[in-house]
């Protein structure tokens, strides 16, 4: 009967049957390992056999997802007053951010969700953004480092120091940026 839902005892009885049935010298002897090995790993299958045969549902636990949903749900729902003037903050749809990472890491997509002051209209920036801000901003900090040791230290051309930018973050800068850094 299909569909049916049957007992471990069910499911275990035929499977120990045959592994009773092994003829363990024989199956030592075509795999090349010791009978006293083979008799121990069928111990071990036999006294395991009642867990693998459980039925489970297929996917991640029940409690992990929980933790995750509340995980983001804290994260979304933190700024529900606005700190310019108090009212309520609401959410005010989402856009997609291409966020480049080193050239061979190639380029991902960050899904964002904006709110905004449903009083002022004001727009409260998420952490995502804020770290997509910060990380940008460390991005360009490191560039500007290499140009101007490039440039000051080294004494490279600037067509030179925008070729090793682009080599060693796989992201070109232009000819005017590297020409305005000043050693301060």
């Amino acid at each position: 009967m299909a569909g049916r839902i049957r007992r471990i005892e069910e499911k275990a009885q035929p499977v120990l049957t045959a592994l009773d049935q092994i003829n363990v010298e024989a199956a030592s002897r075509k795999t090349g390992v010791p009978p006293s090995t083979l008799r121990d790993d069928l111990k071990k299958v036999k006294k395991a056999l009642p867990e693998i045969l459980a039925s489970r549902k297929r996917g991640p636990k029940p409690e992990n997802r929980v933790a995750d949903s509340t995980a983001k749900r804290s994260e979304t729902e933190e700024s529900r007053v606005c700190p310019e003037c108090g009212g309520k903050v609401t959410k005010n749809g989402t856009y997609w951010v291409l966020m480049l990472a080193m050239g061979w890491m190639g380029v991902q997509k960050v899904l964002i969700q904006r709110r905004r002051c449903k009083k002022c209209g004001k727009e409260i920036a998420s952490p995502e953004r804020v770290r997509q801000t910060e990380a940008r901003q460390a991005w360009w900090q490191q560039v500007s480092r290499l140009t101007v040791l490039s440039r000051f230290k080294l004494r490279l051309s600037v067509r030179l120091i925008q070729t090793l930018v682009e080599f060693v973050y796989g992201r070109s800068v232009s000819v005017g940026h590297v020409q305005r850094l000043r050693i301060s």
